[in-house]
């Protein structure tokens, strides 16, 4: 297989000692000059865009109910968890803080983000809004193909990825012609990284978190490496 020089990318942040999706998880991130941050992100009910992964913020906060019941005013009234379900403190983010965040560090991270719910562009287009106008780097990712369609109708030279988990959505992003895939690493092996090269995918793997794993990515030759080790799979890759 062909040797890459894969981006590592920070999975919510860095998160052993913070909540997930949280500035101080994004904060250790840069501490540690992650090449890239991913993050998720939902709309509230007067469309800000909120940094938090499930639809509901009963996991992850102090509160209840789903993200795109309530507007900002009532979200930013909330305190993240830890994940043993402890208050931490600290409350939900927005794109905005964290696009703010990477413009002050030199040189500014990367942001990969996921964009949670389907079939929604008019969130695709204020995401994409919010990232070309201040961001260096950027990419948006989706598990909905229909998503991507609509950043692609909003900016035909918009950076996508499909994300995929499992071999028939795998299947149906190469022959769909998406040329950037982030798959569950669990799906990638020789034949199918070739597979995907031979039809001009960038092929990236998440969430790849045991070093088994990152050295098996590794000698695959993935282009992107999701990770909540970042600086482990940083360590490795700078072994090789």
């Amino acid at each position: 297989m062909h040797r890459y020089e894969p981006a590592i990318v920070a999975h919510r942040g860095i998160h052993r000692f913070d909540p997930e999706n949280s500035l101080p998880a994004f904060v250790e991130a840069t501490y540690h000059r992650v090449d890239w941050i991913e993050c998720d992100v939902w709309p509230s009910a007067d469309g800000e865009v909120v940094i938090v992964h499930d639809e509901t913020v009963d996991r992850t906060t102090t509160g209840t109910g789903p993200v795109g019941q309530r507007r900002w005013e009532e979200l930013a009234s909330l305190q993240l968890r830890n994940a043993d379900g402890s208050v931490y403190g600290a409350r939900l983010p927005v794109l905005r803080e964290l696009v703010q965040l990477a413009a002050r560090i030199t040189p500014p991270p990367g942001l990969l983000v996921e964009i949670k719910p389907a079939n929604s562009p008019k969130f695709v287009e204020r995401v994409i809004h919010l990232l070309k106008g201040a961001c260096e780097r950027w990419w948006v990712q989706s598990f909905d193909e229909d998503n991507l369609v609509h950043a692609l109708a909003y900016d035909p030279r918009a950076p996508l990825a499909f994300l995929v988990e499992d071999r028939p959505a795998l299947e149906r992003g190469v022959a769909n012609g998406w040329k950037n895939i982030n798959a569950d690493h669990q799906l990638l092996d020789e034949p199918t990284v070739r597979k995907m090269r031979d039809a001009g995918v960038t092929v990236g793997a998440w969430t790849v978190n045991e070093e088994a794993d990152l050295r098996r990515v590794m000698d695959l030759g993935v282009q992107w490496i999701i990770t909540d080790e970042p600086v482990l799979a940083r360590k490795l890759l700078q072994q090789r």
